[in-house]
């Protein structure tokens, strides 16, 4: 079966993988004193993120419409796919999988929403796992089970200079966010069953670098691994120099998505790895 992928912006995937995989991303929006902007079109990931220590309102998010969904899977029906399967942020963190859902109500017989219980890079590993078990002749039943095999080996860590960015969205507790303020700890969250739980915390930005990167060795060899930042690309290039473990396919350094960067707050850091 010919199978067609739609995943959302926030799985990070590089823009040259996603065009030459066709697989379509549907954006989250990121909204600016009161303007709903599309990332990549209306502003870009340096500009927003030198900006953002300075939003007053503080940024905010919405996820994409029903109807955004639906166009993607039309444009992926068009070309000829005998189905469309959709990966999406987890859908205990973003309205996205809800709505990618409400979208394919139409097509329901072409069409297999997955809640990839994951973020940035994460997903974006499990949207490449699902391209090669379809490459090998899968279907949607064999690409859902794929995927579920593969969780327990995507890791994504984050590592917060202050919560207050992740109190407002309300993915952090009040309390959480005023111990860590009061303490002036450097706080970690993890992605685990789809949903972001707390994974301790040093006092300093350099001993997090450090504790960074002794998280990825820990994990042994690696076949993906994306070292993420929300404006501190020099100490995000430090990380990737302090990984010792091998990884197949290289070391990215990147931004992560706006609409996630949103809810971490400017100068986090962080990573997302694939054992093999």
């Amino acid at each position: 079966m010919k199978i067609g992928f739609v995943t959302d912006g926030n799985a990070d995937l590089p823009a040259e993988y996603a065009a030459a995989h066709q697989v379509e991303v549907v954006p989250p929006l990121v909204i600016i004193a009161g303007r709903e902007l599309v990332e990549g079109v209306d502003i870009g990931r340096a500009e927003f993120y030198e900006k953002l220590p300075g939003f007053d309102p503080p940024a905010t998010t919405a996820a994409p419409a029903p109807s955004d969904f639906t166009a993607a899977y039309e444009r992926q029906l068009g070309r000829g796919f005998e189905h469309v399967v959709a990966i999406t942020t987890s859908a205990k963190l973003s309205a996205i999988y809800n709505n990618a859902n409400v979208g394919a109500e139409s097509l329901r017989d072409n069409v297999t929403v997955i809640d990839g219980a994951q973020l940035t890079c994460g997903l974006g590993y499990l949207v490449m796992t699902a391209l090669e078990a379809s490459a090998k002749g899968g279907t949607p039943r064999h690409v859902r089970n794929a995927l579920l095999a593969e969780h327990s080996k995507i890791h994504v860590t984050a590592m917060l200079d202050t919560l207050e960015a992740a109190r407002r969205s309300g993915r952090v507790s009040w309390l959480q966010a005023g111990v860590s303020m009061m303490l002036g700890m450097r706080m970690f969250l993890e992605v685990r069953d789809g949903t972001l739980e707390r994974a301790g915390g040093v006092r300093t930005r350099p001993k997090g670098v450090e504790e960074l990167a002794r998280r990825i060795n820990a994990l042994g060899r690696l076949r993906r691994l994306t070292v993420l930042h929300t404006g501190a690309a020099a100490e995000a290039e430090q990380v990737a120099g302090m990984v010792s473990v091998p990884v197949a396919e290289g070391i990215r350094v990147d931004y992560v998505a706006t609409a996630i960067g949103t809810h971490v707050g400017p100068n986090g850091l962080g990573f997302a790895a694939q054992q093999e």
